[in-house]
């Protein structure tokens, strides 16, 4: 962020850019004088509207993480993204990388790395708040591409790499929202809920269709089928089918009961 001027803009301009990301990483400034980020928030607002100013695409980047971070922080930056309004986020946990001034701090002990259901739970939170939005989130972790993996050239500390970390997040949200439904439906057919200790007899249990888009049909059932064992082993009271239905909307999921 503290690299936009009008200098910059206009050379850019004349170059036929039209996207510009900001590597804004957090909206506390706390964050990012442990962090060594060199720029601060003020700089950020500054930027993005001079760049909004100039006609380019603006995109924000946001790290999750980081030293001194904590979830409110992370909460605070989402919102504060939103009221930029960007054309496109993205949104990476942190990783340790050997060799890097982060990795010393992880080895003194001064700096302790999100694990990885942290820093899914985290950045569904994130998520939501900006998609919620109308913000095209276009990168969620980082791809194994991007990062050194030959354990001779730096090895990743901590537990926040995953290769499918967007799926890990949307298969979160996925999973919430048909879990809300499905307590919901229970609910209202409480008097007639088969007990644990009754589900032997297949005949009893109640049948809903999970159904999502094709394009969602893998963040339904979640990365490994997570979220088919989560909702197998939470409602044991429940047979549920997993459907396609393509007249859903792109990263919506819908309960449908039993068909009379």
């Amino acid at each position: 962020p503290d690299y936009i001027n009008t200098r910059i803009l206009d050379n850019l301009k004349y170059y036929g850019v039209d996207i510009i990301e900001l590597g804004v990483q957090s909206f506390d400034e706390e964050v990012l004088r442990l962090s060594n980020r060199g720029h601060s928030i003020a700089c950020v607002y500054e930027s993005a509207a001079l760049i909004k100013k100039y006609g380019f695409e603006l995109g924000l980047q946001l790290m999750i993480g980081l030293p001194g971070d904590s979830l409110g922080k992370d909460i605070f930056s989402a919102k504060e993204l939103v009221k930029i309004n960007p054309s496109i986020a993205r949104l990476y946990p942190t990783i340790v990388i050997k060799d890097t001034r982060l990795y010393e701090m992880y080895l003194e002990g001064s700096y302790i790395p999100l694990n990885q259901e942290e820093a899914v739970h985290i950045t569904k939170e994130m998520y939501k708040i900006i998609s919620d939005a109308g913000i095209n989130i276009i990168r969620v972790g980082l791809k194994s591409t991007d990062v050194i993996s030959d354990s001779e050239q730096g090895a990743i500390a901590g537990g926040t790499f995953h290769p499918a970390f967007r799926q890990l997040v949307e298969g979160e949200i996925a999973k919430d929202m048909l879990e809300c439904q499905l307590v919901e439906f229970l609910c209202r057919n409480v008097e007639n809920t088969v007990d644990r200790e009754s589900v032997g007899n297949n005949e009893n249990l109640k049948v809903v269709y999970f159904c999502s888009k094709n394009e969602s049909f893998s963040n339904m059932v979640g990365n490994n089928k997570i979220n088919k064992k989560y909702f197998a082993d939470r409602f044991p009271c429940v047979k549920i089918e997993y459907i396609i239905d393509n007249s859903i909307g792109l990263n919506t999921y819908i309960l449908k009961e039993e068909k009379k």
